[in-house]
């Protein structure tokens, strides 16, 4: 039987979860499902736009003044996802001509998608739901992270919500209005909510959507391009020589990524090390202590294999994450990681690396200094785009 599947993301092919659509996207082709995609963005908001990717099954919906408009009413009145009324129409139209059997959903936060207007479409049509959570910003009534901050307010209505300095920013606060349309627009029949760790599946069936399906199914990487690959002067184009190499990879580099983490591992590290972080800003690159190397955001997966391979460990300093896939990228070039116990980001390391608490700069010394002789490449048994196909067929059916 022909399936029509439509994903709806925010980016496309580029970032942790463009490549995942992509790549799902790719597979479902290949097993003759009739697939198509949906998104809004080429860029983070405020960075450099990149070439938007369009073919007779992506579509590239962008209302760039709807968007700036969408981003400077969200920040003062807090209602991220309820603009954008022409960019969803235009949307909602496209989805009427595709007719799909499933609308697969990723990030619909991102300024670019009306999700009433949305919901209501699904709904008035009883469209059947896959939705993957990358993040917790479905069941909370602002953030799309609240670890960072240890609030668990969404447990309870985000009531009254004092944070306004994490994504998505805002001048006045509307958490509790907002949660309430949330709770509203989501609570449908039809949907299958999907989490890529244990860790986020357990925070979903603690709110307010805890009585809806729920699968895990881990992402992976692409392992044609994440592979150990040590054919590059890098250590001598940076003047690294023969020091141990601590990469960290991020983007963008945040605190709530572990900045400032790696600023005071900076002072702790003697000569014999240098760290490098991938992902920073211009800003960050020029103020970085001297033992430690700043490279802005690539997108050659090539590139960040080949620092992979380099690397004696992958630091993963994380303060907030769900499942972060720079993990699987090291990991699958045999580079060991070391992890801040956070979110979904130890469930990756069992047998490649070593889990060290929040805040633990001794503790993640000692795991620093430890031999680092046998690098073995992570062994893919996942197969992320085979039981989404599996969970399509299951669903239809």
């Amino acid at each position: 039987v022909s399936m029509k599947v439509i994903q709806i993301n925010s980016v496309y092919g580029y970032g942790s979860t463009g490549k995942i659509v992509k790549a799902i996207h790719q597979n479902n082709l290949e097993n003759g499902i009739d697939s198509y995609v949906i998104y809004g963005r080429t860029s983070a908001y405020g960075h450099q736009k990149r070439q938007a990717i369009i073919d007779d099954r992506v579509f590239y919906f962008n209302d760039l003044v709807g968007q700036d408009l969408h981003v400077l009413k969200a920040l003062i009145f807090d209602k991220h996802g309820l603009y954008s009324e022409n960019n969803t129409k235009k949307i909602l139209r496209k989805i009427d001509e595709i007719q799909p059997d499933i609308i697969h959903l990723h990030n619909i936060h991102g300024f670019y998608i009306n999700y009433e207007m949305l919901f209501k479409y699904i709904r008035q049509h009883h469209i059947k739901v896959v939705w993957t959570l990358h993040d917790c910003w479905s069941f909370t009534g602002y953030c799309s992270h609240y670890e960072y901050n240890g609030c668990d307010g969404w447990k309870s209505g985000c009531k009254t919500c004092k944070f306004k300095n994490v994504y998505p920013y805002r001048i006045l606060s509307n958490s509790s209005n907002n949660y309430v349309r949330k709770m509203k627009s989501f609570d449908y029949e039809n949907i299958v909510f999907v989490t890529p760790s244990n860790w986020l599946r357990k925070q979903l069936s603690e709110s307010f959507l805890r009585n809806h399906s729920c699968f895990v199914i881990h992402n992976n990487v692409d392992v044609t391009h994440f592979k150990y690959n040590l054919n590059n002067n890098l250590r001598s184009l940076y003047g690294i020589g023969d020091r141990k190499v601590l990469l960290g990879v991020a983007s963008p580099f945040s605190k709530q990524k572990g900045f400032d983490e790696f600023i005071k591992l900076s002072k702790l590290v003697n000569d014999s090390y240098r760290i490098v972080l991938i992902g920073v800003n211009k800003k960050q690159q020029k103020n970085l202590p001297s033992n430690v190397i700043g490279i802005l955001r690539t997108d050659s997966q090539d590139e960040l294999a080949q620092w992979y391979s380099l690397a004696d460990y992958f630091l993963n300093l994380t303060l907030e994450d769900t499942y972060p896939t720079v993990n699987l990228e090291a990991m699958a070039c045999g580079t060991p990681v070391i992890t801040y116990r956070t979110g979904g980001s130890t469930e990756i390391v069992e047998g490649y690396g070593t889990v060290v608490d929040q805040y633990d700069l001794k503790g993640l010394m000692v795991a620093i200094e430890k031999d680092t002789e046998d690098r073995k490449q992570l062994i893919f048994d996942n197969d992320m785009c085979g039981d989404y196909l599996k969970l399509y067929r299951q669903i239809v059916n």
